[in-house]
């Protein structure tokens, strides 16, 4: 009875500590803006109110403007804007420095950068880019798990597909093929060359009037995850970054996508196959039923849980691998401030124990509620692992 007392209150607590640590993340990325800005939220000057926070157009040339002999000003939590300094002498000093600007005087609260840059404001705006990459690429991972791991888990090795289809996505493989060796692109060209005709030996005519290819779906998934999972996912990290001229945020979470899938279509096609092997699934193709109304109506509705605790911990995880990427400088641009470049300038200014202390206390702590989110579904969901 102690023992189940004592868990239920260890539950209670993580449940609260992961509403109140997670929702104070996303409601800190969501209003970003109006949290971390250099701009007032509002001023008031002989009878005249103002809102510039909600109208940046009209300030263009900040440093002309003093607020100092405004009636009233009402600045943002965090007065500073997180991608430059207002005085580069300011650089790396510690939390709790004061600073003054247009006559007014202000506190760097948790110490700025190598650049002079606010670590406060870089945090606030840092949480913002961590999670629109982490949610992003999770999503798309499970997309394209959903599609891969599911069609080999529902369709095995006997997945039927038109031949007009299929000679289309040879002819689109080969116009590709044809397109690096315009731009003298040999090694893609021979990679496209054998992904076109490595079908053929495995693709064959159930008879002689039929329509339709047989593609061993699951065999070729399996080979590709196998395949993919064997690269070390940083070392594909490294090449893309090297080849892509113009990163971003959006492009950063599409190339971890790509390789973070893996997880999610090995999940996906064992959660297909357990549940295809139910009597009314059976029931269903009996009927008559199309695949896409059996897979919409029974299969995807039965996989919803397991999917949401699957993708709960496939953002934390994504979260630690774009902090990594950002601490090594990789993939992202020259000028983005997120939690990982802040560690990464900790490398180099031991001193300043603050780029350190932070960003890896707002990494811990996401990371921390994620999964404490996804164990909680687990259990709830009752999945196995």
């Amino acid at each position: 009875m102690r023992h189940t007392r004592e868990k239920s209150r260890v539950t209670i607590f993580s449940q609260w500590f992961v509403r109140i640590t997670l929702g104070g993340f996303l409601l800190t990325a969501i209003f970003a803006n109006y949290m971390a800005n250099e701009l007032p939220i509002f001023t008031q000057k002989g009878g005249k109110t103002e809102w510039p926070i909600f109208h940046p157009e009209k300030y263009n040339n900040l440093a002309s403007i003093s607020f100092a002999d405004y009636d009233r000003v009402i600045y943002p939590v965090i007065p500073f804007n997180h991608q430059y300094a207002h005085n580069l002498d300011e650089r790396l000093v510690p939390p709790g420095s004061q600073t003054t600007r247009n006559g007014m005087k202000f506190k760097h609260i948790l110490g700025t950068d190598r650049l002079g840059r606010d670590v406060a404001a870089g945090l606030v705006f840092g949480c913002r880019k961590s999670i629109y990459i982490a949610f992003l690429s999770a999503l798309i991972s499970l997309l394209i798990g959903m599609l891969l791991g599911g069609a080999a888990g529902y369709w095995g090795n006997n997945l039927k597909i038109q031949s007009t289809w299929y000679f289309l996505i040879w002819m689109l493989l080969v116009i590709y093929g044809i397109y690096c060796v315009y731009y003298d692109l040999l090694p893609g060209l021979l990679v496209v060359i054998l992904v076109a005709f490595a079908f053929l030996p495995n693709l064959y005519f159930r008879d002689e009037k039929s329509k339709y290819f047989r593609l061993p779906a699951d065999f070729l998934v399996i080979k590709l995850i196998e395949t993919i999972q064997s690269i070390p996912g940083l070392i594909i990290l490294l090449v893309v970054a090297a080849i892509v001229r113009s990163p971003s945020l959006t492009l950063l979470a599409v190339i971890i996508s790509l390789i973070r899938w893996t997880g999610f279509a090995r999940f996906i096609r064992a959660e297909v196959i357990k549940i295809k092997a139910r009597d009314y699934i059976t029931a269903a193709k009996i009927s008559g039923l199309s695949n896409w109304k059996i897979a919409t109506k029974y299969i995807l509705p039965e996989a919803f849980g397991p999917l949401i605790v699957v993708f709960a911990f496939g953002v934390s995880s994504v979260i630690l691998l774009e902090s990594t990427l950002s601490f090594l400088g990789i993939g992202l641009p020259v000028n983005e401030v997120t939690w990982g470049t802040l560690l990464g300038q900790a490398k180099q200014n031991p001193n300043a124990w603050w780029l350190a202390l932070f960003p890896g206390l707002c990494i811990l702590l996401l990371v921390l509620s994620l999964n404490l989110i996804g164990d909680q579904l687990k259990r709830r969901f009752d999945v196995r692992d």
